[in-house]
């Protein structure tokens, strides 16, 4: 059945100060036609809808003569048109497009809300992981921009988006884990990073020099910057 849009401007309306035109105006908006339909050999499309200035009347608690002021005031301004017989009137609201939306365009809009959390979600990710994957000092000699080092760079860097991706750990788990292996290894010992990467050290049960360190110190251990090469 979709719902309608009710834009703050409404407030500025003309009728805005009178609670019975509001009313009555928000009424036709949810009572006309969502879909075309067929009645009594009539073709009441999207965006119309026949009723009786009695049945108005009774549905919304006007008179008959406040119901026709009420439709008089809005046909005169453009907001609808209507045409019909001594026994039924038919309205047909004027751009109802604008008032009007859909479930398809409800559910279109939350898919592209979804969408969008989820480009959010990967970014704030893909800085993760470029944070993460600095920490860490290079064993290798080879030129930055070496093919075999910028591969084994994105290994390394697809590895490090799956484990927080998933779950698996969180930047500052990582963070934490990495620091400590280093402030506890000497240089010459470390793995290759895609081998930590596979084989995180479990330090929760264990106790910490990390934790005892200066600011500087756990930044880089042993007191030697590491180098990306």
């Amino acid at each position: 059945m979709g719902f309608i849009k009710l834009h703050r401007d409404i407030k500025d309306w003309e009728w805005y100060g009178d609670p019975y035109m509001v009313a009555f105006w928000i009424h036709l908006l949810i009572t006309a036609n969502c879909t075309e339909k067929d009645w009594m050999g009539e073709i009441i499309c999207r965006g119309q809808m026949v009723t009786s200035l009695a049945s108005l009347s009774a549905v919304t608690g006007l008179s008959v003569k406040q119901v026709r002021t009420a439709l008089d005031r809005l046909a005169l301004k453009g907001y609808i048109v209507t045409n019909g017989t001594s026994r039924w009137t038919k309205i047909t609201i004027c751009n109802y497009d604008s008032y009007c939306v859909d479930d398809d365009s409800k559910g279109q809009t939350k898919s592209k809300q979804v969408e969008t959390t989820k480009e959010n979600n990967n970014a704030s990710i893909s800085e993760a992981v470029e944070r993460i994957y600095a920490l860490y000092p290079s064993r290798t000699n080879r030129p930055e921009g070496n093919i075999a080092t910028l591969k084994t760079a994105k290994k390394d860097k697809a590895k490090i988006h799956r484990m927080l991706s998933s779950g698996e750990y969180t930047e500052d788990a990582l963070t934490y884990a990495i620091k400590r292996y280093l402030s506890e290894s000497k240089p010459e010992y470390l793995k290759v990073f895609q081998t930590f990467l596979n084989q995180v050290p479990d330090y929760s049960d264990q106790p910490s020099i990390f934790e005892t360190q200066t600011e500087e110190e756990r930044e880089w251990p042993n007191g030697i910057k590491p180098q990306k090469v």
